[in-house]
């Protein structure tokens, strides 16, 4: 069984050495799978990683395209898929908030289908965290008239800042409240799901760009009289600590109304509350755009990573051009905040591809799986520069490692744990000789 990595993926020691993770070690293991197999499947998972890691880089990021050859099975592409995310979802030093989108989603609206996700993945990642980055700036330089309206003093804003900057979390939840799904003293998960679902009920699916409705009022459940803003849909400014108005104003003046609706359910209910509140909005194209923007006042970027789409050729030719144009509205609405992913497999996609021509190309070959091997070793000859390739920052074998390329001949079942192993070793000081000393010395011990 292989080990997992010393350091996370994308972390400074791997870095050093030219690597986005250690090729040898997944962050994610399947018993399923022999050793090479395992490596394989990592290796493409830290390929997909470092295409992300150098869009995130660029101020207008490029789509990725993932394709696999139809000489793989489908099984395999779930692995570096789970691998994948796995990271994302808890990884401080890529950075980035990755929402996943399968293409059945679309049903609740082509736009709204990743507004949900998104808003799911913003509230549920430590968005205690998020909510401090965000006043940290709102309050550093302050907005005058809001400052006058709301009754805070400058001076009090930016002390106030300085806590943010100093103890985020801390002042978050002393300021918000305690980073939680849900409160005891909130709306329970049944009334949330409840409300959310039928105020929900009463919005179209997919308004034209032009028809967004404004939410500058709440969406009530259907039969119910709209709310002004400072009804009973929120509390009045007069119940809330000045630096409250003021931060909720902020959002709303400089972000999105519906993201201030939002925050105002987080500190009632907590996170969930807060998932759902996101949801509801006349315009999905304008939430989703200000959600990304807000999100990214922590991350680098966010991601949306679509998939399954084995029934793409079953909808009509007009709904898949619709699909697609939506597709590539988000492209725009994203363009300096998002990545889009699309794991397109072995499928054409033909209208989405031709909406995407510029993409970052990502296959997935995972070609030492179809190598032959000798009775003697299972390890497929080209496995150690495959794996080191996918897992280069700059996608070539990186020339520190390279001595590693010429040891991928038959070897005893430990051999990658021991290349793992040595990795990680070399990875500890990437500026000095390894302590361990020769690779070639090393793995031939």
């Amino acid at each position: 069984m292989l080990e997992k990595p010393r350091f996370d993926v994308a972390s400074s020691a791997y870095r050093r050495l030219g690597l986005i993770g250690n090729p040898f070690r997944p962050s994610v293991s399947d018993d399923v799978l022999e050793d090479p197999a395992q490596v394989a499947c990592h290796a493409e998972a830290m390929h997909l990683l470092a295409a992300l890691d150098s869009e995130a880089a660029r101020e207008r990021s490029r789509p990725i395209w993932v394709s696999k050859s139809e000489d793989i099975p489908d099984f395999y592409t779930r692995i570096p898929l789970a691998e994948t995310l796995t990271v994302l979802s808890d990884n401080e030093d890529l950075d980035l908030l990755a929402a996943y989108v399968p293409f059945f989603m679309m049903r609740h609206g082509r736009i709204r289908s990743a507004l949900e996700m998104l808003a799911e993945k913003l509230a549920m990642t430590s968005f205690g965290v998020t909510l401090a980055e965000y006043s940290k700036a709102a309050l550093s330089d302050p907005d005058p008239e809001l400052l006058e309206a709301s009754g805070l003093s400058r001076e009090e804003a930016l002390a106030l800042a300085e806590r943010f900057s100093a103890s985020p979390a801390e002042t978050s939840a002393e300021v918000f409240g305690e980073d939680l799904t849900v409160r005891a003293e909130g709306p329970g998960v049944d009334e949330i799901v409840g409300s959310g679902g039928r105020r929900m009920s009463a919005l179209e699916a997919d308004p034209e760009a032009d028809g967004e409705g404004q939410d500058a009022t709440p969406v009530t459940e259907p039969g119910q009289p709209e709310l002004d803003v400072e009804g009973e849909s929120e509390p009045a400014a007069s119940e809330l600590p000045a630096h409250l108005v003021y931060l909720i104003e902020h959002v709303r003046t400089h972000v999105s109304p519906v993201l201030a609706r939002g925050i105002v359910a987080y500190i009632d209910g907590g996170a969930y509350a807060l998932s759902q509140e996101l949801k509801i909005t006349r315009g999905p194209r304008k939430t989703l755009a200000a959600i990304a923007r807000f999100a990214t006042y922590r991350f680098r970027k966010v991601v949306i990573i679509y998939d399954q789409f084995d029934s793409w050729y079953v909808a009509p030719d007009d709904l898949r051009i619709r699909i697609a144009g939506a597709l590539a509205e988000i492209r725009m609405l994203l363009s300096t905040t998002g990545i889009l992913v699309f794991l397109a497999g072995d499928l054409e996609l033909t209208e989405i591809r031709d909406q995407f021509m510029g993409s970052r190309e990502v296959p997935w070959t995972m070609a030492p799986l179809l190598e032959e091997v000798t009775p003697e070793s299972n390890i497929p000859s080209g496995l150690v520069s495959f794996a080191l390739s996918a897992t280069s920052l700059t996608g070539q074998v990186p020339d520190r490692l390279a001595d590693l390329e010429s040891m991928a001949g038959d070897k005893d079942p430990g051999f990658l744990g021991r290349l793992g192993g040595l990795v990680d070793d070399m990875a500890v000081d990437a500026d000095e000789p390894v302590a361990t000393g020769d690779p070639v010395a090393v793995m031939s011990e």
